[in-house]
């Protein structure tokens, strides 16, 4: 940049009106229509994700030694993930276009890092501030999109008729209101939308919308700080259940699970978490996702969960590749439950 800040600013915005006309002349990108089209949700859905090993077991395993804790009175719920590595020749930008094609969410995102690119379709809010008023959106409970929309309609009463994911949402919502009481004038934080259901490509959520008036010397980054890390991937109580977490993953999470967004010099911020979100690293691609688990946790189901949860950004990965090889795709249909095959490394982080 040039020396002087009247020149800086008027270096980045040429920057940014380039960029802005290049995205405006931009042609539709060829493999992108190629592979998605007009593709129906059913099609979405039917459309096998790359093979993962059944011989991965860590997981389960890792739910029952947290159910231990739980019975144990150590916690009430921690929120454990994993990872799914998968080698890649797709680019970047190819590999976002396709998950924000296939899967629109609240906050999408691509960072170039230089070594390492993040890319997200997030769905779930971590902290926002506008004018003195910070609010939060815990999501907990989930179910897969039916492969039908009668399909899709029993998965949704099942998902707000389960004690379960009723209990664990509730439990999550009460730690968002007591974060936020932390850095909000008393009696102002109140709940809205309260267990809401809202949808995505290949799961459905649970949301509720928690907000408060800050108090006075506060502001978004002080809420951040009082929020993060949040609840919903975490666990309750939070500095138990990030022990645990610590203890039960061997590798630190990296970006996933943090928060991605920004930070204004006012104060305002608008963060979302970095879940359904692939680190890509020379040649491989790192996708994370987990469960909430609670007492009556079947580690089996946990585990379904947190890879359907990864679905998205698997299928999106597959998706980028060049065409010659997409080998593993197949013609048959398949049910909306998760393929597996031995061809694909799962460890845990």
């Amino acid at each position: 940049f040039a020396s002087s800040p009247k020149d800086q600013y008027d270096a980045v915005t040429d920057r940014i009106s380039g960029i802005c006309q290049a995205l405006e002349t931009a042609g539709p990108n060829p493999r992108l229509t190629e592979v998605t089209g007009a593709q129906s949700l059913t099609e979405q859905l039917l459309t096998p994700p790359p093979p993962i090993s059944t011989k991965y077991t860590e997981y389960p395993a890792m739910v029952r030694r947290a159910r231990n804790a739980i019975i144990e009175g150590e916690l009430i719920q921690v929120v454990l993930g994993q990872r799914v590595e998968i080698t890649t020749v797709g680019n970047p930008i190819d590999i976002y276009e396709q998950l924000s094609a296939m899967n629109p969410s609240p906050y999408m995102y691509l960072l170039d890092l230089g070594d390492m690119q993040l890319i997200g379709a997030s769905p779930e809010l971590m902290m926002r501030s506008t004018d003195g008023v910070a609010s939060v959106h815990p999501i907990a409970g989930t179910r897969p999109r039916g492969a039908t929309a009668e399909e899709d309609l029993q998965n949704e009463a099942d998902l707000i008729s389960s004690e379960k994911e009723s209990a664990e949402h509730v439990m999550l919502v009460d730690l968002a209101r007591n974060d936020l009481g932390r850095v909000c004038v008393p009696g102002t934080v109140q709940v809205h939308s309260f267990k809401h259901v809202e949808r995505y490509s290949h799961v459905m959520h649970l949301v509720s919308r928690v907000e408060g008036k800050l108090a006075e010397g506060n502001d978004g980054i002080d809420a951040f700080r009082a929020g993060f890390p949040i609840g919903t991937l975490s666990g309750a109580p939070k500095i138990r259940a990030i022990q645990l977490i610590a203890e039960l993953e061997p590798e630190g999470r990296g970006p996933y699970c943090g928060g991605i967004g920004w930070f204004g010099a006012n104060g305002d911020i608008d963060t979302g978490t970095v879940i359904r979100s692939i680190v890509l690293r020379d040649g491989t691609a790192h996708v994370q996702a987990g469960s909430g688990i609670v007492f009556d946790s079947i580690p089996e189901a946990e585990d379904l969960e947190s890879l359907q949860k990864a679905r998205a950004p698997l299928l999106a990965i597959a998706r980028a590749e060049p065409v010659h090889d997409r080998s593993w795709r197949s013609s048959e249909k398949v049910s909306s439950e998760p393929t597996h095959t031995a061809t694909m490394a799962i460890t845990v982080e």
